[in-house]
């Protein structure tokens, strides 16, 4: 009897030490899954974040575009280029349509 209460006691201390063993694991796999996760999420907010500074410049530079192809901008730099305006216009019709041709004096 005496020998089957020391056997026992073995047992349970290697198991107790087991059971401490595993849930130091567990609980060391969730901080270095935390850890992973909080790494790859601060990975992403900085994509994010360049995604919105190249879309505003998206922006920018359509709006630019335009502004640059407005008729009134184009027309500031054919006046600013000294252009001659047409006098009159000739028209060839080539097939697929009229194309209009134009040439000073």
């Amino acid at each position: 009897m005496r020998k089957q209460n020391i056997m026992n006691r073995i047992f349970r201390g290697k198991g107790l030490l087991l059971a401490v063993v595993f849930l130091i694991s567990v609980i060391s796999v969730m901080i270095i899954s935390g850890v992973g996760a909080s790494l790859r999420g601060a990975e992403l907010h900085a994509v994010e974040q360049e995604i919105v500074v190249i879309e505003e410049e998206n922006r920018k530079i359509a709006d630019e575009l335009v502004l640059q192809t407005s008729l009134t901008q184009v027309n500031e730099n054919v006046e600013n280029l000294n252009f001659v305006k047409p006098e009159t216009l000739v028209y060839i019709e080539n097939g697929s349509g009229l194309q209009a041709i134009g040439y000073a004096r």
